[in-house]
């Protein structure tokens, strides 16, 4: 039934340029195959090293599935309206000002280099941002400029609202000293919301940095980095067994525990959380919500191969034999639905399917199977949205609605 309703979803993309550093190619740079694009085109970029880029134009940017990643040196800006990055590595990424769908996928940040910046990843002024698959981690070079300071520290998220999906975000260790005389220095944040935020983060690994090393042996040591902080903002997590979902503080060095900062910190803002793995007193709050719902709050994941010809899986996480109606669509959408607790993001004005589903359990997700055609040319960087909604199942922090799963997609790659 599904391989048919994806099916059916699955029509031409917009038109397609190839990027590749050592030809043959259109482009030998991503930011010529920008500057000749139109809005909606769609990029596809070969393996190599590329140039930072400034993204203002609605555009999709794939890597090619299940090869290495084109690394993007330097600080890439993205401000376009909407936009698909996929399969990529950048040094950094400065994102801001994207009120449609944007999404990031099988990216990393940090990673292959660096940027020696306060944050590998920025997040500013989006509505509709979806992170799946991406690697983040924080700078190490920067924190070696941090004697007295926080480290490089790995995403930061002010007045936007995204979904984290399967995503592993690190903050860099603390200021090494390099010689008697110096100190250590602070360990980066894994993930900071503020300003209004609101962030669902599903089956994601958050951990600080470690604090730096001190070059005396007295614990003259910076603290460790936390793995989230949330100022006047909403922080809701959810994780499966099956997956690190879990959220830590940095190390700290033995005997040296006077000076640890807390795993997590919330301040004028809100923490629910459920299936995930904390220390429970190495929570700060000030002024704040924290909500551990009695039963671990359902999930959907998107995992499997992305190569043509690959398979990808559908797990679908919640309590035994809860109903629940999952909707895929081709079309984004964010659309207020009174009777859940978190906004509509697949679209239903369109084509669209909805198939009534029943889970097994948080621990035992019901898998649907999906086969990625053979050959997906002209299909590159068509995505399909998934929802599922659970009407049966009461939501812990929104009293008198019932919950909404996290929206998934399916982008498709060459």
């Amino acid at each position: 039934m599904l391989a048919l309703v994806l099916a059916l979803l699955l029509v031409p993309a917009a038109n397609t340029w190839t990027v590749d550093d050592d030809g043959p190619a259109d482009f030998t740079q991503i930011t010529d195959a920008i500057a000749e694009a139109a809005s909606g085109d769609v990029l596809l970029v070969e393996p190599g090293t590329y140039s930072a880029f400034a993204l203002t134009r609605r555009l999709t940017i794939l890597g090619r599935a299940g090869g290495d990643r084109p690394h993007v040196e330097g600080v890439t800006e993205v401000s376009a309206l909407g936009f698909t990055l996929a399969g990529l590595s950048f040094d950094a990424l400065q994102v801001s000002g994207a009120p449609d769908r944007a999404r990031i996928d099988d990216c990393s940040v940090g990673v292959d280099g660096d940027a020696e910046v306060p944050w590998a990843l920025t997040v500013d002024g989006c509505q509709q941002l979806v992170v799946s698959r991406t690697q983040v981690r924080g700078s190490k070079a920067y924190s070696q400029k941090q004697q007295f300071g926080i480290g490089g520290s790995g995403l930061l998220v002010s007045t936007s609202i995204a979904t984290l999906v399967q995503c592993a975000i690190d903050g860099a260790s603390g200021f090494d000293a390099p010689s008697v005389g110096y100190v250590g220095g602070d360990g980066g944040i894994a993930l900071r919301l503020e300003d209004g935020s609101r962030a669902v983060v599903v089956a994601s690994h958050l951990k600080g940095g470690r604090q730096g090393l001190s070059s005396t042996q007295t614990c003259i040591f910076g603290a460790n980095g936390s793995g989230l902080s949330v100022f006047n903002s909403l922080a809701i997590l959810r994780g499966a067994p099956a997956y690190d979902s879990s959220v830590a503080a940095g190390d700290v060095f033995s005997g040296c525990t006077f000076q640890t900062d807390p795993g997590i910190i919330v301040i004028g803002g809100t923490l629910v959380i459920s299936g995930v793995a904390f220390i429970p007193t190495d929570v700060y709050f000030d002024d704040s919500t924290l909500i551990e719902p009695a039963v671990p709050e359902p999930l959907v994941l998107v995992d499997g191969t992305d190569t043509p010809g690959g398979q990808r899986h559908i797990r679908l996480h919640g309590p035994a034999g809860q109903s629940c109606l999952l909707v895929a669509s081709l079309a984004p959408a964010y659309a207020t639905l009174g009777a859940f607790d978190d906004k509509l993001w697949v679209g239903v004005s369109g084509v669209h399917f909805i198939v009534p589903l029943v889970t097994l359990g948080q621990a035992t997700p019901l898998t649907l199977n999906w086969n990625v055609p053979p050959s997906t040319v002209g299909l590159e960087g068509v995505c399909v949205e998934l929802q599922p909604f659970f009407p049966g199942l009461a939501s812990a922090y929104a009293p008198g609605t019932s919950i909404a799963g996290n929206v998934a997609e399916l982008i498709v790659r060459f």
